[in-house]
């Protein structure tokens, strides 16, 4: 009965993808490489630097680099709290260099609720600081809610795991009050190399609710080596 239920996720995730990428025409296509190293540092403790490359304008043109450690913290089997800091290095409208910061807060929930059925559920806040354009606790600076979605499927005999998945996006102190800003939705797989090197590869369609124009598709390749 479990793995009936968990098809129709799947499909109705597939179909709202579909429905997304049937829409996608003439947005912006960008790319992003990455490299994601985990260590576990006490018994509980989790230490990830992760740093990643990315690509706007259909490839043509650089959009940011990024590098991110985190701490997760993992109390009970099934749940981790996290907190990280992203440094971000990208190019503005005007293509002069800026440099960003965010702090971000997260706890997450992956249980199998059925034979090679995963699904993870996330909520997080993150704090985002642009140093050219305003102060720490100035108003342009974005406090966002993240709430995800993501089933994933371990391929019988293959070291494949395809999963379907969906994100919303929160901005709580928009000038306008707290609104639904932004939603993506993902289609993808995993592929573990060896015991520690997994791959993974997505297509993610990112839907920005409230600035239209905004609008992307995004092509993810990151490696993840567990040490």
């Amino acid at each position: 009965m479990m793995i009936k239920y968990l098809k129709i996720i799947v499909c109705i995730g597939v179909l709202l993808f579909i429905s997304s990428v049937g829409r996608s025409e003439g947005i912006d296509t960008k790319l992003r490489t990455g490299i994601k190293v985990e260590s576990d540092l006490a018994k509980r403790l989790e230490g990830i630097l992760e740093f990643q490359y990315r690509l706007s304008h259909n490839f043509a043109q650089f959009d940011r680099i990024l590098v991110e450690p985190s701490l997760q913290y993992k109390p009970w089997k099934h749940i981790r709290f996290g907190v990280g800091y992203r440094f971000i290095v990208k190019d503005d409208p005007k293509h002069q260099r800026e440099f960003g910061h965010r702090v971000n807060l997260s706890a997450r929930y992956k249980g199998t609720l059925a034979k090679r059925y995963s699904v993870a559920v996330k909520s997080g806040l993150q704090y985002g600081y642009w140093q050219l354009n305003n102060s720490f606790l100035g108003n342009k600076n974005k406090l966002i809610n993240r709430n995800s979605l993501e089933v994933e499927h371990q391929l019988f005999g293959f070291p494949l795991s395809p999963f379907v998945g969906g994100e919303i996006f929160s901005h709580l102190n928009y000038d306008k009050g707290a609104v639904f800003s932004q939603y993506r939705l993902a289609l993808g797989t995993h592929y573990n190399m060896t015991k520690k090197i997994r791959l993974s590869m997505s297509y993610m369609y990112e839907n920005e609710l409230v600035k239209p124009d905004l609008d992307s598709q995004i092509l993810t390749i990151v490696f993840k080596y567990s040490l």
